[in-house]
């Protein structure tokens, strides 16, 4: 089983891409592949589907079997990779997977809520297998978790 793991940037916060890399290089199970999409931006807007879309398409064409989300400004918990493919495996190995339940913490106010997501789950705790058939949508939409979840349904 070939895992990737896709970290999209526009390369102007490196200090949090390097921590992020740290974060996957101690991973109980690491993965086969880790891309960093940091293309230089097309445009002044938002590309974030874009750079999903792209980097998902880079991980499928080295051959991962599938390709999980990890964002550079959210804490991964070292076993995540591991208990991710384990749910996956034990859910039937669905299309598109991943945790309704997502831990969201503000820096500047010191402040944390936990939030649950009926039917979907942030980008950043969502992983797709190469048998995914997914439209993006539009390259500048912002909010490409919503996108894969409504087709997931």
């Amino acid at each position: 089983m070939k895992i990737g793991v896709l970290t999209i940037t526009r390369g102007d916060r490196p200090e949090f891409v390097d921590h992020c890399i740290g974060q996957i290089k101690q991973q109980s199970v690491g993965p086969t592949y880790h891309e960093i999409m940091d293309d230089k931006p097309l445009t002044e807007g938002v590309d974030i589907t874009y750079r999903y879309r792209i980097g998902t398409q880079r991980l499928f064409d080295k051959g991962c079997d599938v390709v999980l989300f990890c964002e550079d400004d959210d804490f991964y918990s070292r076993k995540y990779i591991e208990l991710m493919m384990r749910s996956w495996l034990a859910n039937g190995r669905p299309h598109v997977f991943g945790l309704n339940k997502t831990i969201y913490y503000n820096i500047r106010n010191s402040k944390f809520a936990n939030l649950t997501h009926p039917g979907r789950a942030s980008m950043m705790s969502t992983m797709v297998s190469k048998h995914a058939v997914i439209n993006w949508g539009d390259d500048n939409y912002a909010y490409t978790d919503m996108i894969l979840w409504q087709q997931s349904k």
